[in-house]
């Protein structure tokens, strides 16, 4: 396989550079909503960090693509695909069947371009786990929930854990209704999830980032216009009781944003919800439901995962990789021999 490799700007992408990426975006069985090159590209702009893609050829035919995002922090440099900090849940070199073994050549590349610096990769689910050893990987497993949206309503509703659809039903007898948004609910849905973040906070004394109005906004307004990007709203007696953002892209619809005023928890809206974008993604065409990151199970996660695994679906694994280079830990070296108040901190 004849492979090079290419670096690719952004925010000054030419069209052919931006047709060879979209197209391995297209045929490559692993490229997600966060992949994309105007994903990335709002995340630039909003994180102002230093960022790199690169493009494999094979031949002169486009085959895989990466971005990572580079930040310093007490003298390491830490690589990042995807920037998970505005919920990016996926990142990782993605490639056209058959031209996997392009993956380690971008890893290799970019180690080239960054040296010295420790490496943090999430895949998206069913990644090839070689294709990260091959670089010098190390590989640990976690797991989302996909839901096949393919199958008969009432199939998927009896895949449902039953006292979840118990509270289904109950939510929907208290009169509960859900709809379509529209910006016109988008300020006051930012405001319930907001709170309702907040109130996790209160709870667990764990502090959360809450993504900015700027941001939140700009992910509805731009990718709702491009049908990659739906809300559904709650109403009780004309109040908003909670409702979702969700990505949408090629057949997979991803589990974004949600947010519930806490007064109506007890009706089980939460739960109605979750069958309301089943029954959505259906009706629209969509094959799949990816519940983004269950991780493993550990008491401070498992209420969620729980929760997201009573809706059926199948178990589908990822990894986190990391890699350290040997200059990563001579760059740390020097860093705390120079700045001995921030090792004794450490320490």
């Amino acid at each position: 396989m004849n492979i090079t490799i290419e670096k690719i700007d952004l925010n000054a992408i030419s069209k052919e550079e931006e047709q060879s990426i979209n197209m391995v975006l297209k045929e490559s069985p692993f490229s997600t909503i966060f992949h994309t090159i105007h994903w990335n590209r709002l995340l630039i702009e909003e994180l102002k960090l230093k960022n790199t893609s690169l493009l494999a050829m094979n031949s002169g035919k486009p085959v895989a693509f990466h971005t990572f995002y580079e930040e310093k922090e007490a003298g390491t440099t830490k690589l990042n695909s995807p920037e998970g900090r505005y919920y990016s849940f996926y990142g990782a070199p993605i490639a056209i069947s058959g031209y996997e073994e392009a993956i380690p050549e971008l890893l290799k590349t970019s180690e080239k371009i960054i040296k010295g610096g420790i490496w943090f990769i999430r895949t998206p689910p069913n990644y090839p786990k070689k294709s990260l050893t091959a670089a010098g990987y190390k590989c640990r497993e976690s797991f989302t929930c996909i839901i096949d949206l393919q199958k008969e309503e009432g199939e998927l509703f009896k895949g449902i854990k039953r006292s979840t659809r118990t509270a289904v039903k109950k939510a929907a007898r208290s009169g509960v209704n859900f709809f379509e948004g529209t910006s016109a609910d988008f300020d006051e849905f930012y405001s319930i999830y907001e709170s309702f973040y907040k109130k996790i906070e209160d709870k667990t004394e764990t502090k959360l980032f809450i993504l900015p109005a700027r941001f939140f906004i700009r992910v509805w307004e731009e990718f709702s216009r491009r049908n990659e990007a739906f809300m559904l709203i709650g109403k009780l007696e004309n109040q908003i009781t909670n409702g979702s953002i969700c990505l949408c892209y090629k057949d997979v619809i991803y589990a974004w944003i949600m947010g519930t005023k806490y007064e109506y928890r007890q009706y089980g809206v939460d739960s109605l919800l979750y069958w309301e974008i089943i029954k959505w993604g259906r009706a629209h065409g969509y094959k799949f439901w990816d519940n983004c990151d269950l991780g493993m199970p550990s008491p401070e996660k498992s209420k969620r995962m729980y929760f997201k695994k009573a809706f059926g679906g199948k178990d589908s694994f990822f990894y986190f990789a990391i890699k350290k280079t040997r200059r990563h830990y001579w760059n740390r070296l020097c860093f705390y021999l120079s700045h001995p108040k921030n090792l004794i901190k450490k320490i």
